[in-house]
């Protein structure tokens, strides 16, 4: 059973390929520039899958911002408000940064 940190950045990979998609398809100037920022989100996520961090409560509070930032850009998509996509975009590649400080921290041993 996964976790709801394992959840969470499932939501987000996921979320994150239906933009790509979705961009793929639109015309405005920056379309390219997004799809090879998210594409490289995606990998960097599918990099952490399987983390210990993802199964601890520590990473809840991180991988809800990364699952709500990647939602309100989903919106901002779906009504193609490109300035606040433009906007959303810098500050989910900012949470996603954040989250993988936190995964790649070495852990501490319980004896």
């Amino acid at each position: 059973m996964a976790t709801r940190g394992e959840e969470n950045l499932q939501t987000t990979i996921a979320t994150c390929k239906r933009l790509v998609s979705s961009l793929e398809a639109e015309t405005v100037a920056e379309a390219k520039a997004w799809c090879d920022a998210l594409s490289e989100t995606i990998t960097t996520l599918e990099g952490l899958q399987g983390k210990f961090f993802f199964k601890t409560n520590p990473s809840i509070p991180s991988t809800n911002a990364c699952k709500k930032e990647v939602g309100q850009l989903e919106n901002a998509l779906q009504q193609k408000d490109w300035s606040a996509f433009a906007a959303g975009i810098d500050r989910f590649r900012q949470q996603v940064e954040a989250l993988v400080k936190k995964a790649e921290m070495p852990g501490t041993i319980l004896t």
